[in-house]
């Protein structure tokens, strides 16, 4: 689960620039009656703007300008679009009729554009939906939020402005929390700022009810609340009944203006209204996270469509500090989370989370126990074993998962208690370094708890375990896009201090993969090999071949296709663009893009390029030819598939030095390696090499 005090600070963050901006513009309301913009309809768009942003920017939900992801095209496109149109609706002069149509417009096309290049909408030839299914469910969920819309709009013109706010607010903060217990927790969390600062201005709005009176927190409120339920229902395993209920429940903010409760006072009414959204709306929420710490949750979603998910549900469980995205399943399960279904990974991490907060406040409470009554209670408490000839019963990995995390957790607490009452104890670098390692690098608590342990302590080997968290930490977070190289420091100080520390070795491969500057790279290569001769990073340098330095060179591959038997060999595609596409059925991320791959090659093949993809999914007794053939046959997925049946260990990957997935290369025309770092520029590449080789041939 995301960090509690990184989510607190969002929210207080979001709250107080709604109520700040608000509190600096609402007096311009009675001064602003002749104004061509209202006063008060541009306060309530830069507060709940300013402070919907400032939060998504604190929860680290930034859009990338590529707009690839729902997450980027909720802030970069459907927002934006919202904003837009509710600031035409603060200009007096342009049409009401005109905006209307424009709300119609952001309210259809919502859905639509978050689940654009997604197997729900891969293309006009293999959707997931017929077209006819496409247009009902996207039209029902177009009708359902305009519909909403104009109904709110309608109670916010019969005086019951500040309610309908709350209401909206306390749907929100609902709302986020059923979809992060659903299994997309950056979805969930997507619609927290917008509650808070919707909370906030209300406040403002409460001493001054005219400037509740305006239809542009309306708007922007509904299309979050529309937009992070599509997100839970498609991405999630948000109920469909939840997503209903959830979405028309600030309607139950109109319940008091009924004939029989109009002679209540005005602030019962309103109280009535809040209360009444908040009993529907929890009441889901609760519902969600019974079901979120029950046993035995489903695999996949329960949503409007298929069970096959982008790559954000594999995704969510590194988010929650389990590193899935990328890995072979064998790899993750030694991490607890290789097989059994991800709604139960993700509810473990919470209760972990949960027992370590009790468990560092049992810690508080009972700080006059000696150090070594802590430690021989730490001892007491071990850590289950994996029996690997029942990880495929799922009743077995769930009991198990439960009992490690419940120790885990109590290990966890205990090694901080010890630290807090001695900071010295030569135990300490051991169980400090086990506790760090069940930490997500990004949850901010690690790093304040480890700046603690370097100010604290006087054990050098607790502060060699602190520097290299920080240093792998600092190497992530700076990471170079565009040439250049992370910041090193910190890896600098920690190979100064522990510098027979195979650890070292680690860090010196995390600064590699994470540079793109070629100088820098080739001087960390030839640190890693002399410095770690014998470490895995080493060995992989000596024996496959760099990548890179095989552009412009031949490039060979023959083969026999998984599914057909047919024979495929490079040498008879010569004068094609190939492209080599490295992937596996169990890589959420190669998943994902599966639908964007068809589309390129279809549009491409009748042209001159072919495709080639390179499994490295499980060997044969694992399940893993099976997957991968019905994975094809499901997908219609029309090139050749090159199985090699050994996952990770797989000779002709590793030969190439492929130690993540999706890599892409291509190679040109004349058979010669072009790219080997293709991902995401297939649009560009593919159109480049066709036009050479047009411009060859009217050449010759």
């Amino acid at each position: 689960m995301p960090d509690p005090i990184v989510m607190a600070e969002a929210f207080a963050l979001a709250a107080f620039a709604g109520f700040a901006v608000m509190a600096a513009l609402a007096w311009r309301a009675r001064r602003g009656e002749g104004a061509e913009v209202s006063p008060t309809g541009a306060g309530w768009l830069f507060a709940l703007g300013l402070g919907y942003y400032l939060g998504c920017w604190v929860l680290d939900i930034r859009p990338d300008w590529r707009l690839r992801e729902d997450l980027d095209r909720l802030l970069g496109l459907v927002m934006p679009a919202a904003i837009l149109v509710e600031g035409l609706g603060a200009i007096r002069r342009v049409s009401r009729r005109l905006v209307w149509g424009l709300r119609l417009v952001v309210a259809g096309l919502g859905a639509r554009v978050l689940l654009h290049g997604t197997v729900y909408l891969a293309g006009p030839h293999d959707m997931a939906w017929t077209t006819m299914q496409a247009g009902s469910i996207l039209g029902g969920i177009a009708a359902a939020e305009a519909a909403v819309w104009i109904a709110l709009v309608t109670v916010v013109r019969r005086a019951a402005g500040v309610p309908v706010l709350l209401a909206l607010a306390t749907a929100l903060g609902a709302a986020g929390l059923t979809v992060m217990l659903s299994s997309y927790v950056s979805g969930g969390q997507a619609a927290l700022p917008m509650a808070a600062a919707l909370g906030g201005a209300a406040v403002v709005a409460m001493t001054r009810p005219a400037t509740a009176q305006v239809e542009a927190p309306i708007g922007l409120a509904v299309v979050t609340l529309a937009s992070v339920l599509v997100l839970g229902g498609f991405f999630g395993t948000l109920r469909i009944d939840h997503a209903a209920i959830l979405g028309v429940s600030p309607l139950l903010a109109a319940v008091p203006l009924l004939p029989g409760l109009r002679r209540l006072p005005p602030w019962a009414r309103g109280l009535l209204g809040v209360l009444l959204v908040a009993l529907a709306a929890w009441g889901v929420a609760a519902e969600a996270a019974r079901r979120f710490a029950s046993p035995g949750p489903e695999i996949g979603g329960r949503g409007l469509a298929p069970s096959q998910r982008p790559s954000q549900q594999l995704c969510e469980i590194q988010a929650a500090g389990i590193a899935a995205c990328g890995r072979e399943p064998a790899e993750v399960e030694a991490r607890l989370t290789g097989r059994g279904d991800m709604m139960t990974q993700v509810a473990g991490r919470f209760w972990l989370a949960l027992a370590v907060g009790i468990g560092g406040s049992s810690a508080t409470l009972g700080a006059d126990r000696t150090a070594d009554q802590m430690v021989k209670d730490l001892d007491a408490i071990q850590l289950p074993k994996l029996d690997s000839s029942k990880a495929q019963l799922r009743s077995y990995m769930q009991s198990y998962r439960s009992k490690f995390l419940a120790a885990a957790a109590k290990r966890d607490a205990l090694a901080l208690e010890l630290f807090k009452v001695a900071p010295d104890h030569e135990r300490l670098p051991e169980l400090m370094a086990e506790r760090w390692s069940r930490k997500d690098e990004r949850y901010r608590g690690l790093h304040k708890e480890v700046e603690d342990v370097l100010t604290r302590t006087r054990n050098p080997k607790l502060k060699v375990e602190a520097v290299f968290v920080k240093a792998r930490a600092r190497i992530k977070e700076t990471r170079s896009k565009e040439g250049g190289s992370p910041d090193l420091t910190l890896m600098e100080e920690f190979l100064k201090a522990a510098p027979g520390d195979a650890r070292g070795a680690d860090l010196l491969q995390s600064a590699i993969d994470h540079t793109r500057d070629q100088t820098k790279k080739a001087a960390l290569h030839d640190r890693l090999l002399r410095d770690f001769p014998d470490s895995k990073y080493a060995s992989r340098l000596k024996g496959p071949r760099e990548p890179r330095e095989w552009i412009g060179k031949p490039f060979d591959l023959e083969f026999r296709e998984a599914v057909t038997g047919a024979p495929i060999s490079m040498k008879n595609l010569k004068g094609k663009v190939v492209v080599i596409d490295f992937w596996a059925t169990w890589c959420g991320p190669c998943v994902a893009e599966m639908p964007r791959m068809k589309e390129l090659y279809a549009r491409y093949r009748e042209r001159g390029v072919e495709f080639i993809g390179v499994s490295l999914d499980q060997p044969a007794e694992q399940g893993g030819l099976e997957k991968l053939k019905a994975f094809v046959k499901e997908n219609k997925i029309a090139w050749p598939q090159y199985y090699q049946g050994n996952g990770w260990k797989s000779e002709f990957s590793e030969s190439w030095s492929i130690h993540s997935i999706p890599r892409v290369f291509v190679v040109d025309q004349a058979g010669k390696l072009h790219s080997v770092d293709a991902r995401g520029k297939l649009d560009t590449i593919i159109p480049a090499l066709l036009d050479r080789g047009l411009a060859a041939n009217l050449g010759n």
